[in-house]
C-alpha cells in the first residue's frame, strides 16, 4: 500500500509539474528574487545592525550564507556593504516603506504561484494580496530575526551553561550541530508559513510539512553542489564574463524556487491521496481559520 500512495504522489508530482508550468513559474520567480532581494536583505542588514551584539551584520551574512552559495552570498555582501552601512538611517526612516513595499512584491509572486502549485484559483483582490504578501515578509522577516538572536546568543548561554555544569567540550563538539539544526527549523517554519498563507484553501498548519521537508532540503542539496559547479568550473566566466557572478546566483535563485514550489505540489498530491482513501477533507481548528481564506475578495 505505501509504495503505490508513493507512486502515486511521485507520478502527481511529475504530472503537476508540467500541467502547472513550475519550472516557468520558478523562471518569472527568480527575476522578482533578485530585484526585491536587495532591498530585503539590506532592510533586515539595518535593523540587525542596531542589535546589541558584536559584527551584527557579518554575523547575518553567515546566517544567510547556511542557504546560499558562498560565491553569490559574496556578491550581495559586497553590495549590501556599500547600500547599509551608510545609509541605515534612511532604510529604517523614510526608506523602510518603500523598502518593505518593494521586497513584499517578490511575496505577492512567491503567494501566486504557490496557489497554482496548491491548485487553489486566488480570487481576492489586488490590495487584499498586497496585504497578505505584507504579512509574509513581516513574519518571515521576524522568524530571520529570531533565528539570528538565537544563533548569535546561543553559544554564550551554552558558554554559561557549560562552565556551570562543567560541560564546556560537550557544547564545543555539539554546538555546530545545534547551530544547524537551529537554522534548518525556522527555514522549514519560514517555508510553512508560505504553504499556510498563501494559497485560498483551507489547511492544518501540520500539512504543510512535507513540502516544507522536501523545500528546505533541496536547498541544502542545492547550494552544495551548484556552488561546488560554480567553484569548479570557469566555462560560465568565459562565456558571461563580468555577469557571470550575476547569472550563476539567478541560476541558484530559479532552482530554489522551483524546489519551494515542488514543495507545495508534494502537499496538494498528498491531500489527493488522502482524499481518495476517504479520509475527511483537511480543516483547521476554529482558531486557526483565517479570514482570508474564507472567501472575502
Amino acid at each position: 500500500m505505501f509504495y503505490v500512495q508513493t507512486k502515486t504522489v511521485l507520478k502527481g508530482i511529475y504530472d503537476g509539474i508540467l500541467r502547472n508550468h513550475l519550472l516557468i513559474l520558478a523562471a518569472g520567480l527568480s527575476y522578482f528574487l533578485i530585484v526585491a532581494l536587495f532591498p530585503g536583505v539590506a532592510l533586515l542588514s539595518a535593523i540587525v545592525s542596531y542589535l546589541p551584539i558584536a559584527n551584527a551584520s557579518s554575523r547575518s551574512f553567515a546566517l544567510l550564507n547556511s542557504f546560499v552559495p558562498s560565491s553569490q552570498m559574496e556578491a550581495v555582501s559586497n553590495v549590501l556593504n556599500r547600500a547599509v552601512v551608510p545609509n541605515r538611517e534612511a532604510l529604517l526612516s523614510v526608506g523602510a516603506a518603500g523598502t518593505l513595499w518593494a521586497t513584499s512584491s517578490v511575496f505577492a509572486c512567491l503567494k501566486s504561484a504557490i496557489g497554482v502549485a496548491y491548485e487553489a484559483p486566488d480570487g481576492r483582490s489586488y490590495w487584499r494580496s498586497r496585504l497578505i504578501a505584507l504579512e509574509l515578509t513581516v513574519t518571515v522577516g521576524i522568524l530571520f530575526l529570531i533565528a539570528f538572536v538565537l544563533l548569535t546568543v546561543g553559544p554564550h548561554f551554552g558558554n554559561w551553561l557549560a562552565s556551570r555544569l562543567g560541560l564546556s567540550e560537550v557544547i564545543a563538539i555539539l554546538w555546530p550541530y545545534v547551530r544547524w539544526g537551529i537554522a534548518v527549523a525556522f527555514a522549514v517554519v519560514s517555508v510553512e508559513v508560505l504553504y499556510f498563507i498563501s494559497p485560498k484553501k483551507k489547511q492544518r498548519f501540520l500539512e504543510t510539512l512535507p513540502g516544507a521537508l522536501l523545500a528546505v532540503s533541496g536547498w541544502i542539496v542545492l547550494t552544495y553542489f551548484l556552488g561546488s559547479y560554480f567553484r569548479n568550473r570557469s566555462t560560465h566566466n568565459a562565456v558571461y564574463g563580468s555577469l557571470a557572478g550575476a547569472i550563476a546566483f539567478m541560476v541558484w535563485l530559479c532552482w530554489a524556487g522551483f524546489v519551494v514550489l515542488i514543495g507545495a505540489q508534494l502537499n496538494t498530491e498528498i491531500e489527493k491521496v488522502r482524499r481518495r482513501q476517504g479520509a475527511p477533507p483537511s480543516a483547521r481548528d476554529d482558531r486557526a481559520v483565517r479570514g482570508e481564506n474564507a472567501g472575502e475578495g
